[in-house]
């Protein structure tokens, strides 16, 4: 690692991590062919490989906390003018080599993706560059003709620190796609084909009843083989096992039904061959006699938390 970047982190690396966005600013002409030159043509091959129209040179802008004060920072960057305050934007990026610096305006700022980080779990400069250079082996390297550059540095450092929930309220094209994705939220039913790889996703949110529960149910069947986790945070009224013949999730332990309680009258849905393992339930109820419907339904569940749901209590039961 330059020494530059090594002295910025000595200094700046245990600071927190306020906010992560992808930067790209598109490559063409000259760079282009000097790509081609060091790679003896293998970054063209590539290029029409994997199908690409147009290149872009990838990039984070990394905001933190600056808790070192103005003058410190300043003397750090050398000569470079900037405004320091309370929090700072550095650009982390990889050409031919790995280089932290304050970004240029107005350029860098041409086409920007805010990047949702974990909230309650604090991230900082060093935890984020070492956990990404302690997975991935070429995380130093640049080779052109390998698909080993911007693009890659950039999807691995995202991807290997596993800070991210994925939300697919986000309608924007994303210009990659998320590999360790471990809690998925859905809040509508429109997500980019391929903007997530599903197999790693151990936890599933639902939040609309736009999703059928036949389709969320197929959906982890087929493609999310690891999820523990479900919370339908949904209606699905008039619900029958027939519309589910031979589907069960029995890696399903913790399940949680968040609009239960707005279910009026008799469930003869039967839940536990859906999902036959459950060990934790949180329900939202409207009456004793649902309480002892969803006990009934879970065999093997350890625990148990009801919640009242006061607009749809019924006052027969």
């Amino acid at each position: 690692m330059p020494l530059r970047v090594r002295n910025l982190l000595e200094q700046l690396g245990d600071e927190l991590i306020l906010k992560i966005q992808l930067g790209r600013t598109p490559v063409q002409g000259f760079p282009i062919k000097i790509l081609n030159f060091l790679s003896h043509s293998k970054f063209t091959d590539k290029q029409l490989e994997l199908g690409y129209d147009e290149i872009y040179h990838n990039y984070l802008l990394i905001t933190i906390k600056n808790s070192q004060g103005p003058h410190t920072l300043q003397h750090m960057l050398g000569n470079i003018r900037l405004n320091v305050s309370a929090r700072t934007i550095l650009k982390l990026e990889k050409a031919q080599r790995i280089a932290l610096k304050p970004p240029s305006i107005p350029d860098e700022l041409i086409d920007v993706y805010d990047i949702p980080l974990t909230p309650d779990k604090p991230l900082t400069l060093n935890r984020l560059i070492s956990t990404a250079s302690n997975v991935d082996k070429n995380f130093y390297t640049y080779d052109a003709g390998e698909n080993n550059m911007c693009q890659t540095f950039v999807e691995n450092i995202i991807d290997i620190n596993g800070q991210i929930i994925m939300r697919t309220h986000i309608r924007k094209q994303l210009p990659y796609r998320y590999n360790h994705v471990k809690e998925l939220i859905l809040n509508d039913p429109y997500m980019h084909e391929n903007i997530v790889d599903l197999s790693k996703v151990q936890s599933l949110t639902v939040n609309t009843s736009d999703w059928p529960l036949y389709k969320i149910v197929t959906l982890i069947k087929r493609v999310i083989p690891c999820v523990n986790y479900l919370c339908l945070n949904c209606i699905h009224p008039k619900l029958q096992y027939k519309t589910f013949p031979n589907l069960s999730l029995p890696q399903i332990q913790i399940l949680s039904l968040l609009q239960y309680g707005q279910f009026i009258g008799n469930d003869t849905f039967n839940w536990s061959k859906l999902f036959p393992c459950i060990e934790r339930l949180i329900a939202s109820i409207n009456s004793k006699r649902q309480i002892s419907s969803l006990i009934d339904h879970f065999k093997n569940m350890i625990s148990a938390f009801f919640s009242i749901d006061h607009n749809h209590i019924d006052m027969n039961y």
